[in-house]
């Protein structure tokens, strides 16, 4: 079965470690994913092969038989098919509620993977629900979540808070969330910054703009001093604060931290890596703003090369960043025509 773990601020994968896993299956799986669609393709082939098998020798609810059927689920999900990895994980979620019942771990951690399915979807409401049952079992089970688990329920709770826009309760289970890093961990630690930056970005979408900018300047000062200047997290930290500048209008501001931040990021993590391109897009936006569309245009066109280069023409961040170009030069050129009325 699969397991969730904390991630980093700003990791946008809601992918999700497997519980004990078999190695032939997480080997097939990683091996498969680096080599492209079609071995994913061979990769589904070979697990239906094998889900079947187990599920004859053992029984559809021997723990084998629904490891496989997470692992599986995790592949359904390398291919998009999402409804279907979600009806293969609420199928899981029955069984080991037959099996084990609704207060076991094992039946917890299934309830989230469900979750997982519904946010993958964009079904919130759904998400929230089970991800609010999944803390209840939690507080009430016998058998006491680890660390990891409580905390990874709570920030993908936060999440989907954010995504219906309940701000009210995400900043509640945020302050309780960083609550429990500091007393865990201590206030130095990353997992600790990265939730109290996530608070700032909370703040900001209320409007608190003073609150949001002196807890981000905060974790910058913390960043630099405990992993260093150039440490990616510094970095990510301090895009955060040029976001919230970004927001309050405070457009030339912003633009300085993020031209800084891009040449920290080309110079220690090179031109191709995942946050040199997204904050170069950030700042593509943000000229875009200041009616820049010649410079704001370019950076596009610089990105989606880049992204081409380094993933291919059909890889789907191409496709996005060349919908992405197009939906700019649309909008730039209704703009345009707009001020010439």
């Amino acid at each position: 079965m699969e397991k969730h773990a904390v991630r980093p601020s700003w990791q946008k994968s809601r992918r999700m470690r497997k519980r004990n896993a078999p190695l032939t299956a997480v080997n097939h799986t990683s091996e498969y994913r680096s080599w492209g669609l079609n071995k994913l393709e061979e990769a589904r082939n070979e697990y239906e092969r094998e889900v079947a098998d187990m599920s004859r020798q053992f029984g559809d609810i021997h723990f084998i038989t629904l490891v496989l059927y997470g692992t599986f689920a995790n592949l359904l999900d390398e291919l998009e098919e999402f409804g279907k990895s979600k009806d293969l994980r609420m199928r899981i979620k029955d069984q080991i509620a037959e099996r084990d019942g609704i207060g076991h771990p094992y039946y917890i951690n299934s309830v989230m993977n469900v979750a997982k399915s519904h946010t993958m979807l964009g079904e919130w409401m759904e998400a929230q629900v089970l991800q609010e049952e999944a803390l209840t079992h939690m507080k009430r089970s016998t058998e006491a979540p680890s660390s990891a688990e409580l905390f990874a329920t709570m920030y993908d709770l936060i999440l989907t808070y954010l995504s219906r826009g309940r701000l009210k309760q995400a900043e509640e289970l945020s302050v309780l969330l960083i609550e429990k890093f500091e007393k865990e961990f201590g206030r130095e630690h990353p997992n600790t910054l990265a939730s109290i930056s996530n608070l700032a970005v909370i703040y900001s979408d209320q409007g608190r703009w003073e609150k949001a900018e002196l807890l981000e300047l905060q974790v910058i000062d913390l960043n630099k001093r405990v992993l260093g200047p150039e440490h990616l997290n510094t970095l990510i930290s301090i895009v955060v604060l040029a976001s919230i500048y970004k927001i309050q209008g405070r457009k030339k501001e912003a633009e300085q931290l993020l031209v800084q931040v891009i040449s920290t990021l080309k110079r220690v993590f090179g031109q191709e890596h995942t946050y040199t391109l997204n904050t170069i897009d950030l700042l593509a936006i943000t000229y875009q703003d200041q009616g820049r569309w010649a410079e704001a245009e370019v950076l596009l066109a610089q990105v989606l090369e880049t992204t081409s280069m380094a993933f291919g023409q059909l890889h789907p961040n191409t496709l996005l960043r060349m919908n992405n170009l197009a939906s700019y030069i649309c909008t730039k050129n209704d703009g345009r025509r707009l001020r010439s009325y």
